[in-house]
């Protein structure tokens, strides 16, 4: 959960997802933003507030790289479902460097010398 390429992964996820949400909130759901609000909230209390163990925290970021990215799917999904091929097929190659980024957080071990 401390590698800067996950940082910056997920970053670029959390940012992705924003976007989508407030894209939605324009064409009139505003659930899906609120939602995002409210697990964006959570995400970062369990993460940078709360004082869990080393594991816990991997565990959590873990899981939120799992859901970040199947959320992302659900987005380019939609995409495509609204006729948008040239657009569908960008954003399919991302959630594709994002789902990629959640098997590994789920498959790498932390290393013993993690850095605090």
């Amino acid at each position: 959960m401390n590698s800067m390429s996950n940082g910056f992964l997920y970053t670029l996820g959390f940012g992705w997802a924003l976007t989508e949400c407030c894209l939605l909130a324009v064409a009139g759901s505003f659930v899906p933003l609120l939602v995002f609000t409210l697990g964006f909230f959570v995400v970062f209390a369990v993460l940078g507030c709360l004082n869990l163990s080393d594991a816990a925290t991997n565990k959590v970021g873990s899981i939120v790289a799992g859901v970040l990215a199947l959320v992302l799917v659900f987005f380019t999904a939609l995409t495509f479902a609204h006729g948008s091929i040239g657009i569908g097929l960008l954003k399919l190659l991302f959630a594709i460097v994002f789902v990629a980024g959640a098997v590994v957080a789920f498959t790498t071990k932390p290393s013993a010398s993690a850095h605090h």
